[in-house]
């Protein structure tokens, strides 16, 4: 997640994975809930934050240099 705000985007993220865990809860009531499947997707989620400035360059290239880093693949096509 790229936010300016890094309090914002933290509050943001505690939402978005509070929104995800009741989603998994409901599913747990269908019939064709898989329970490993959904265990291993918990425990690999990951909804990591950086900072980003879209008005500063140099924010935005520090944020390129910081991704290019930390994330190898960012896209995959089969």
């Amino acid at each position: 997640m790229a936010c300016r705000n890094m309090k914002r985007a933290d509050a943001a993220r505690t939402k978005l994975l509070q929104w995800l865990d009741t989603h998994l809860a409901d599913l747990q009531k269908l019939p064709m809930y898989d329970k490993d499947y959904v265990r291993n997707f918990q425990a690999n989620f990951k909804v990591h934050i950086h900072e980003l400035d879209l008005a500063s360059v140099s924010s935005v290239l520090k944020f390129g240099v910081t991704i290019r880093k930390e994330c190898v693949l960012t896209s995959y096509s089969p």
